[in-house]
Parts: structure tokens; C-alpha cells; sequence
């Protein structure tokens, strides 16, 4: 009896280099990119420390609006605060009740009994008259 089965055989397919290398390399490569994770996220500080750290006012302390904002709390006892918010209703047409009621809200809300806002003042809005007065409140 012969062997035929290494007559027969079909010959070995070769792999390719790099295949063949990056499944021997499969786990070390997962293992240095978790180490390197690891090592940045210890090594250098988290976003949110240097946020903080770094962080900056909207408007400069030292600019003309934000000292006039702060004469003007000082002035009148109303704040002693560099933070202010904005709000700005338009539309295509005239505003209607509907939206005079959400602004009443946004302005009514933060003022009823919280300290986080100490004022607020409506100089324009709406449809102003020849005097300047402001018709956004209803």
C-alpha cells in the first residue's frame, strides 16, 4: 500500500505579509492601545480641570460695558454680579398673545423668589413709541 494523501494534496496557499502578521499581532496591538488610553488619561489633565482653569468671562471685566453694567447694580442696589442673559423674541409677523405669554414666563420665572437673578429690566421690545417704552409686556 502506498500513501496517497500526500500525493494528492493540494499545495499550501500562502498568506499575504501584512494579514498574516496582524493576526499574530492582533492582541499586543489591542493591549498598547489600552495602555495608551490609559497612560494619556492619566498623564494629561482632564478637559474639565482645564476648562475650569482656563476659563474666561463672555465680556472682559475690564470693558467698558461690563463696568457700566456693574456702576449701574452698585448704583441702584440691585446686583453685584458680571453675568447677564439676553432675550430676544422676533417674528415675521407681530407677535401675538401667545408669545407674550412665553415671555412673560421666561422673565416671570427666574425672578419669583430665586437668588440666582437679582434683576431684570425690559428697555426695548416689541413695538416701541416715540417715547421708547416698551409694549412686549402685556
Amino acid at each position: 500500500m502506498t500513501d496517497t494523501s500526500t500525493k494528492h494534496a493540494m499545495p499550501r496557499a500562502t498568506r499575504p505579509v501584512i494579514a498574516h502578521t496582524l493576526r499574530l499581532l492582533a492582541l499586543p496591538i489591542i493591549v498598547i492601545w489600552v495602555f495608551i488610553a490609559v497612560l494619556v488619561n492619566i498623564a494629561v489633565p482632564q478637559l474639565e480641570v482645564v476648562g475650569e482653569e482656563h476659563s474666561a468671562p463672555m465680556v472682559p471685566a475690564d470693558a467698558p460695558s461690563m463696568e457700566a453694567m456693574k456702576r449701574i447694580g452698585h448704583d441702584f442696589g440691585e446686583y453685584d454680579s458680571n453675568s447677564s442673559i439676553m432675550v430676544v423674541l422676533e417674528g415675521q409677523q407681530p407677535l401675538g398673545d401667545d408669545v407674550h405669554r412665553y415671555y412673560n414666563g421666561l422673565v416671570d420665572r427666574p425672578l419669583a423668589g430665586s437668588q440666582a437673578c437679582a434683576a431684570c429690566s425690559e428697555p426695548v421690545g416689541g413695538s416701541v413709541d416715540g417715547g421708547g417704552r416698551s409694549e412686549l409686556r402685556r
